[in-house]
């Protein structure tokens, strides 16, 4: 089985500074919680989800591995960009 990668914690993943508005800051206004849940922070969250399903997918046989690949380097590719 693949060894998972977190998108969120990888070195090789910057996520942009907040510095406008966001989705939760009505709620999420200050300190650390204003940067993880960023509009940023959340799209990388959506991302590693869709690629841990298609892993799970590709184990369960039901998506070919390679695919499931691609999905995976898609998203680092979106995160990482």
């Amino acid at each position: 089985m693949p060894e998972h990668r977190s998108l969120l914690t990888s070195t090789e993943c910057t996520l942009p500074r907040v510095t406008e508005p966001g989705l939760f800051d009505a709620v999420l206004v200050r300190g650390g919680a204003r940067e993880a849940t960023s509009d940023a922070a959340w799209v990388a969250a959506l991302l590693e989800v869709e690629a841990a399903l298609a892993a799970a997918a590709a184990d369960a046989g039901t998506l070919e591995r390679e695919d499931a690949d691609r999905i995976a380097a898609t998203s680092w590719g979106l995160v990482g960009s």
